[in-house]
């Protein structure tokens, strides 16, 4: 949080996410496998010119991507699980007036390879990708 010196304009913004990841794989005969990537990546910005009559400007982004493999030549059984849940807020307040931002998104990617598997070069690939962008410009 932030104020002018004379408290006339506060502003404050905030920002969480979490990734979850969980895999397991088990083979009968041969090899399983799961390879996950994820990302969560946030921005925010806030201008305001110290004026108490401006309530300025915000912009947000928030984006997940998540992919996952399973990969393997054997028979078994492998699963991936992945989760991604973030939010954001902003706020700018001032004797005349307040401007407030917020934006959240949650994905989740499960995947499940088991027996018979298609046998040698056995491949399951998936991925999401999700974003969320906003301009407050009163």
């Amino acid at each position: 949080m932030a104020a002018d010196a004379g408290n006339r304009v506060m502003v404050f913004q905030g920002e969480a996410g979490s990734l979850v990841q969980s895999a397991a794989a088990s083979a009968i005969a041969g090899t399983l496998g799961v390879i996950q990537t994820g990302l969560g990546y946030g921005l925010q910005g806030q201008v305001q010119n110290g004026s108490a009559g401006d309530l300025g400007t915000q912009i947000q982004a928030l984006d997940a991507s998540l992919a996952q493999n399973i990969i393997g030549d054997g028979r078994g059984s492998a699963l991936g699980l992945q989760n991604f849940v973030g939010f954001q807020t902003q706020m700018i307040f001032t004797i005349y007036g307040a401007s407030a931002n917020s934006q959240a998104i949650g994905v989740s990617l499960g995947d499940a390879l088991g027996w018979p598997a298609p046998g040698p070069g056995a491949m399951l690939s998936a991925g999401s990708n999700i974003g969320l962008t906003q301009l407050g410009a009163p």
